[in-house]
């Protein structure tokens, strides 16, 4: 009980690691797009010019990284389901448990 005990818990910190992952390249993605959008604000021809570059190429970037944590967005949430890792509430707050283990307690109540 011990040995699976333990392996679900290390499921657990293995899918809350990887979204936390994906929250930081999320992060990093709108601090990207905002710092341009702001380099962006300028005057004149120069504007329309830094604009138009911007609506091509960044934005391409920017759909094609999103498409990536998106992806990987996927997988976390098909890896969660088949470890059968649940998100339960307990006393108001949120945690992630295995679903062995809360089918495995409901026995010994």
């Amino acid at each position: 009980d011990a040995d699976a005990k333990k392996h679900a818990s290390a499921l657990v910190r293995n899918c809350v690691e990887e979204i936390k992952e994906i929250v930081y390249d999320a992060e990093d993605v709108i601090e990207t797009f905002l710092i341009k959008k702001d380099c962006g604000r300028t005057s004149g021809i120069t504007k329309h010019i830094k604009r138009f570059a911007f609506n091509i190429v960044d934005r391409r970037e920017l759909a094609s990284i999103m498409q990536g944590i998106s992806k990987k967005i996927t997988k976390v949430i098909c890896d969660m389901q088949n470890f059968g890792v649940q998100q339960l509430t307990v006393d108001g707050g949120w945690y992630s448990h295995s679903l062995q283990e809360r089918q495995r307690e409901m026995r010994h109540t």
